[in-house]
């Protein structure tokens, strides 16, 4: 509760949104774009975010009565806001550390009295102190243990920093957090010497923009560079993008569909560090996602390429100059209301075959998947879902016909 009070004071003092104000304030000014605040079920998850395993189930915390896996509705993570409700990679936390670890690696963002108050332990518990467990060695730490989750992080006296994520826990297992403890430990114990190179990514990813040349091509320019060079990457709107892997160099070529694959069909159609390419070969009926990775490479990554995951939102392309990417069903199809903020009811007519039915977001992830529909209607609450233009599309029997939908 008390975390929770404090992020109130937060809003108060600065008149901003709690999440919004250490943003702006703490993440955004360290290149942190991978701590989000966490949303409760899995149709909201982060694109890149895990899923979450644990075998209990639980009341829905929204109170309608029904059982729900524990860690996809049975707490409210998103009214946790200030007392555990983010959610972040194992990079980004250890880069959170380092900032207020009072070591001259990096620079810190509190001065030396501010982080020896926050590691002070208070009066009634000596082993706590503001947000972190200490101890008389000098390491601070913290753990977290929600349903389908077991983290660890660290800073340690000896000068080690680490963040431990996993995506379960013991579900009864007694030795389990001991064994958690003991894995970092164990880690440095078994590595004699270690490199000096640093293998942290750029601070973010190019903004961009495009121009269209023709229906089949056009050019997109980056700016805001941060890093030794960037990759550029297309994949059809309708399929889940991938992401490039540390340490690969990929193969560009702008001609859509020839560069180097590196999964659904996203391929990489730049790779340099200039600020622009034209993409070719691209079809007036779809809509493609282009996304911009920064990455470094030089002496200091010991000549390995590590590219910028977060800050990289996406760019939606569509070359047809009516914005129009539907293929039309033989028999129509309707969604009312378009736009909606509540439900919508999708109408496909009469069709012969059973259908396959797929809702996916402007970024590619897959939202919703239903198998077999037989019906000419279909209704969907869609009112978790986040604002934005999604795709509906409907497979029957190999033909593929899409709409979008507005939820605003």
């Amino acid at each position: 509760i008390g975390y929770l009070i404090l992020g109130k004071v937060i809003e108060k003092i600065s008149k901003m949104k709690y999440e919004a104000y250490v943003k702006a304030n703490i993440f955004d000014p360290l290149g942190l774009c991978d701590i989000h605040q966490g949303k409760n079920l899995l149709v909201n998850k982060q694109e890149r975010e895990v899923e979450y395993n644990s075998p209990y189930t639980t009341l829905s915390c929204y109170g309608s009565g029904q059982n729900v896996p524990w860690q996809y509705g049975g707490w409210n993570l998103e009214a946790m806001d200030a007392h555990g409700g983010w959610i972040a990679t194992a990079s980004d936390l250890t880069n959170l550390i380092l900032a207020v670890d009072n070591y001259p690696s990096f620079p810190d963002i509190l001065g030396s009295a501010s982080i020896a108050t926050m590691i002070t332990p208070s009066v009634p518990n000596n082993a706590y102190a503001k947000g972190w467990s200490v101890n008389s060695f000098d390491n601070w730490w913290h753990t977290g243990s929600l349903d389908g989750t077991a983290t660890f992080i660290a800073r340690t006296s000896g000068g080690y920093t680490w963040a431990f994520l996993f995506n379960s826990r013991s579900n009864g297992s007694s030795n389990f957090y001991s064994a958690l403890d003991a894995l970092p430990w164990n880690c440095l114990a078994s590595v004699s010497t270690f490199p000096s190179h640093n293998l942290f990514p750029p601070v973010s990813n190019p903004a961009m923009s495009s121009t269209i040349i023709n229906q089949n091509s056009a050019t997109i320019t980056v700016n805001n560079f941060t890093g030794d060079g960037r990759i550029i990457t297309a994949t059809e709107a309708s399929l889940p993008m991938a992401y490039p892997d540390d340490g690969v160099n990929y193969s560009p070529n702008a001609n859509f569909g020839a560069g180097s694959k590196i999964g659904n069909n996203t391929f990489v159609v730049y790779n340099g560090n200039g600020n622009s390419v034209t993409i070719t070969n691209l079809d007036p009926a779809k809509t493609y996602i282009i996304r911009g990775f920064e990455y470094n490479k030089n002496a200091a990554t010991n000549n390995q390429i590590v590219y910028k995951y977060g800050c990289s939102a996406g760019m939606s392309l569509n070359t047809n100059p009516n914005g129009i990417d539907l293929a039309p069903l033989s028999a129509g199809i309707m969604v009312v209301p378009n736009p909606s903020n509540s439900e919508i009811k999708i109408a496909f007519g009469k069709r012969r075959n059973k259908a396959d039915l797929k809702i996916i977001d402007m970024t590619g992830h897959l939202v919703l998947e239903e198998k077999n529909i037989s019906d000419d209607h279909f209704t969907l609450d869609i009112s978790h879902y986040a604002a934005g233009v999604y795709f509906i599309e409907l497979n029957e029997a190999g033909k593929i016909s899409r709409v979008k939908f507005l939820k605003d």
